[in-house]
C-alpha cells in the first residue's frame, strides 16, 4: 500500500511527535488505519489513544450514507462527522 520511502518518512514523523509528547492520534480512512494502526501499531500503543474515522471526502462521506440510510442529507453527514472528529480531540488516553 505504501512506499517503504513513505512508511520510513511516516515513523520519523512519529518519533518527533513523540519526543513532543504525542497523546492521541486521528486517522482518516482505511489506508491511513492501515498503515499507522496496524503496520506501524498505534492501535496497540496504550500511550496513545487511537482513533479512526471516515476521511470527510465526497467518497468517504458516501460511505455513511450507506450505514445511515436512505434519504440522510449530506450536511447531516457532514455535522456527524464534525461532531464524531471534535470529540476525538477531546480524549485522551
Amino acid at each position: 500500500m505504501s512506499s517503504p520511502e513513505n512508511v520510513r518518512r511516516v515513523r520519523a514523523e512519529l518519533a518527533k511527535a513523540r519526543k513532543r509528547g504525542l497523546h492521541t492520534v486521528i486517522v482518516l480512512g482505511r489506508t491511513a488505519d492501515w498503515l499507522l494502526g496496524t503496520h506501524l501499531g498505534l492501535k496497540d500503543d496504550d500511550s496513545i489513544a487511537y482513533h479512526q474515522i471516515t476521511h470527510p471526502s465526497p467518497l468517504g462521506l458516501m460511505g455513511m450514507a450507506k450505514r445511515a440510510g436512505k434519504g440522510v442529507r449530506v450536511s447531516a453527514m457532514k455535522e456527524q462527522w464534525q461532531k464524531e472528529f471534535r470529540r476525538m480531540l477531546r480524549s485522551r488516553p
